[in-house]
């Protein structure tokens, strides 16, 4: 398998693992919603994603990976200051 270049090229991995009505169950959204989306996972439902699929955030969205990672260690790190 090839790598995805696209975040729209990482969707169709997810899809190959689950399908839109399944995606919806697990993020509690309807197929609708999730064909919505359009041709990507929004980054706000990705990481949920990675982690219900087991497919890494990199291969979801390619194009915004290191974006989405520097916002996941923000997180963290203010949440830790809030503790």
């Amino acid at each position: 398998m090839a790598k995805p270049k696209t975040n729209a090229q990482g969707f169709e991995e997810v899809l190959k693992v689950a399908t839109k009505s399944e995606i919806g169950r697990m993020l509690d959204l309807s197929r609708q919603a999730i064909t919505n989306w359009g041709p990507s996972i929004p980054e706000t439902y990705a990481y949920r994603v990675s982690v219900m699929t087991g497919i890494p955030i990199e291969d979801i969205l390619p194009e915004v990976a290191p974006d989405v990672h520097k916002r996941l260690k923000e997180l963290a790190n203010a949440q830790a200051k809030t503790r």
